[in-house]
């Protein structure tokens, strides 16, 4: 999916890159608890033969939090490659899904791409398809990196990436957004506005329980919702963009530089509703209605009158009183605390 348009959160923001693919039904593995919780979910994880073997436990101790935390899905399939002669297994494995995923023919065919979909009724799963590099690193130099804070950065990628298939779930045999019919058509700005900060708040809640931070957490992630940080931000493209709306955000394909902050648009819209309304609620009501309908339902304005308040709000944040301002959309208590996802 895509990252965030500010510079200053480059970093923060989504840490895995792709995008949602249309579904078409395949002859293949089954996901029969596709849309419901289980205790026990099948979620394969499948790595390149020069990816240290060590690291699947490490995966495996993120994603029994995140089932803990947001209920566990079947059907989240994570990869990671690296060259073509040591993915075979991935290859193998990911051809069991033609011809509804692309096939894997050549090293071209192995790309960055998470989370697509594949698949529908029950056998849909959620693909996330990811080079090693990017998957352990985001793009930055290894070099100038501790383990601890990479693993920071790719521990909140694992989060996004599968709050965004707690998100396919939610909307059962629609597609989720605009790309393909019928769909909820949830905005661009909600979907990767809400997988972005729940990535944000989830780790840092939850980051002091993982084996690899017991000598410490770094210091330098709390940024992340640091209020500061993020008036500067919005003072910095508010000068480079006078003019902007939230409604840019609708697509991808019409986002613009000037295009709010999606996380920041989440954090407010739950100030003025909550959080269980804009991250559980909305989304729960996917499989009765489109995402206007479940917006209008659960936060109680409608989308247009959210565009217009959040504009008047992200320009007053510009002025003196901005980082309070920020600081006031931000949770007080725990997020576990705020939202109570539907394990059922």
């Amino acid at each position: 999916m895509k990252l965030s348009n500010c510079s200053f959160i480059l970093a923060a923001t989504l840490i895995l890159s792709g995008c949602a693919s249309g579904e078409i039904t395949v002859d293949g593995p089954q996901n029969l608890s596709f849309g419901v919780a289980v205790d026990e979910p099948v979620q394969l994880y499948m790595a390149a033969s020069d990816i240290d073997p060590g690291y699947e436990a490490e995966y495996r101790e993120v994603m029994a939090n995140l089932n803990a935390f947001v209920g566990g899905y079947s059907g989240f399939n994570t990869y990671i490659f690296s060259t073509w002669e040591n993915s075979s297994a991935i290859i193998e494995d990911l051809n069991r899904f033609t011809p509804a995923y692309r096939s894997i023919d050549t090293f071209d065919d192995l790309e960055q791409n998470c989370l697509s979909t594949v698949g529908n009724g029950l056998n849909k799963f959620g693909i996330c398809l990811n080079e090693k590099d990017w998957y352990f690193y985001v793009g930055k130099n290894p070099g100038g990196l501790t383990k601890e804070s990479a693993r920071y950065d790719t521990y909140t990628g694992v989060a996004h990436e599968y709050f965004h298939w707690f998100q396919v779930n939610m909307a059962g045999q629609k597609h989720l957004d605009y790309q393909a019919s019928p769909h909820v058509s949830a905005p661009t700005w909600w979907v990767e506005g809400t997988a972005s900060l729940f990535s944000f708040l989830w780790i840092e809640e939850n980051a002091p329980s993982f084996s690899i931070f017991q000598q410490g957490v770094p210091d330098d992630y709390q940024w992340r919702t640091d209020p500061q940080v993020w008036q500067w931000g919005a003072s910095d493209q508010l000068k480079r963009c006078p003019e902007h709306d939230l409604s840019t955000g609708e697509r991808y394909d019409t986002e613009t530089e000037c295009t709010p902050p999606y996380e920041i648009a989440i954090a407010h819209l739950a100030s003025l509703s909550s959080y269980q309304a804009v991250f559980v609620d909305i989304p729960r009501d996917f499989r009765e209605m489109d995402f206007e309908e479940a917006f209008q339902k659960n936060i109680g304005m409608s989308m247009t009158d959210f565009y217009r308040q959040h504009k008047e709000w992200f320009v007053s944040t510009s002025g003196q009183d901005g980082e309070s301002a920020y600081a006031e959309i931000f949770p007080k208590e725990k997020f576990s605390s705020l939202v109570k996802f539907p394990n059922y």
